[in-house]
């Protein structure tokens, strides 16, 4: 049996995969972030091997992966004045990495040709609608700006604001 097979029929506990993954630094700052989670009624599901999504009414909010020594959050956000009016008031090593990790679109959803306007002080042009915005290991400011993150998709989705996009398969961009 595979383990995707295995995990399937077991769908573990994060927790499970995180004490036999993860060392003890990591564990923490993991588990401390799922506590977050679940406190703003969020908890983690089984998606696939080592990986666990979180949604809000249905709609993404996040995605935990966890491998070897290491986890990701993949942190679905948009970009928009909600956006600039709550990370805005980061200091500039937060702002810089938003701007560092910044998506444009390539096509791959109804939204193109993307989103024109200004993030975080910086003018852009085609930015994706939906970035997702990756984070292998965050330090514990990077986790705080993961929580704010969450947060403000959690505002968008419970508001009406976060925008439906549908892929649209590469065969026919």
């Amino acid at each position: 049996m595979s383990r995707y097979q295995e995990q399937k029929k077991t769908k573990p506990p994060i927790e499970a995969l995180a004490e036999a993954l993860l060392l003890e630094a990591l564990k923490a700052d993991l588990l401390d972030f799922v506590s977050f989670l679940r406190e703003n009624r969020m908890s983690p599901q089984w998606g696939s091997t080592h990986s666990y999504n979180l949604s809000c009414k249905n709609r993404r909010v996040c995605i935990i992966k966890i491998a070897e020594n290491q986890y990701q959050l993949w942190l679905n956000t948009q970009y928009n004045e909600d956006f600039n009016e709550c990370l805005g008031g980061e200091d500039e090593k937060a702002k810089q990495y938003l701007r560092n990790h910044i998506t444009y679109c390539f096509g791959c959803g109804t939204c193109k040709p993307g989103w024109d306007g200004d993030i975080l002080g910086t003018e852009i042009k085609g930015a994706c609608f939906n970035p997702v915005i990756r984070m292998v290991n965050p330090e514990k400011w990077q986790l705080e700006l993961a929580r704010k993150l969450v947060l403000l998709r959690k505002k968008a989705i419970c508001e009406g604001k976060a925008p439906r996009v549908t892929y649209i398969a590469a065969s026919k961009r």
